[in-house]
């Protein structure tokens, strides 16, 4: 469930779905696949391209995860440009602040700025919750105050994403590394 968009699919996989200069401000609500812009993209589907999005209603998943400021699940495209201030309130894992779970080859994340309050008790983190090794995180801002019992500072579960220029609250977060927060 997205505030925009609940499920970005096509009939054909080879074209890309773009959705540009966009805002949610209503509170989104959800099992699972929650996000301020998109729910979830389609395994083996269409990359999708988020740009120019900005989240200010309060997300919450209810029960199975995958929950993040501007979408849920990506498993294929880039978000660039995206800022979150919406309240972020799971109780699972792969939940972030722009991002809850980048699953798919090849996502990038940038000039991505997550400023929204994190309620969660697992594995959460201020952009990516969970990322594949070949994920890149650049220019990544994550001021958010967290409570709960663990939180990275920009990826939480993860097999070492490139990261390049992320800052938050605790402090810088070197080139290729990710640590907890």
């Amino acid at each position: 469930t997205g505030g925009l968009v609940g499920n970005a699919s096509t009939k054909d996989a080879n074209h890309a779905i773009t959705i540009d200069h966009v805002s949610n401000s209503a509170a989104v609500t959800s099992a699972q696949g929650v996000g301020g812009i998109l729910g979830k993209s389609e395994a083996n589907g269409p990359e999708v391209h988020i740009t120019n999005a900005v989240n200010t209603g309060t997300i919450t998943a209810t029960t199975n995860g995958y929950i993040g400021g501007i979408a849920g699940q990506l498993n294929a495209g880039t978000v660039s440009y995206a800022y979150n201030s919406g309240k972020i309130v799971s109780t699972t894992n792969n939940t972030g602040g722009i991002v809850g779970a980048a699953n798919g080859a090849g996502i990038s994340v940038s000039y991505a700025v997550n400023a929204g309050d994190m309620s969660e008790t697992k594995n959460a983190s201020g952009i990516i919750g969970g990322v594949k090794s070949d994920t890149v995180i650049s220019h990544a801002v994550d001021a958010a105050s967290k409570s709960g019992s663990s939180y990275y500072a920009i990826v939480g579960t993860s097999t070492a994403p490139t990261i390049e220029d992320a800052i938050t609250t605790g402090g810088y977060v070197d080139t290729n590394h990710w640590t907890k927060g």
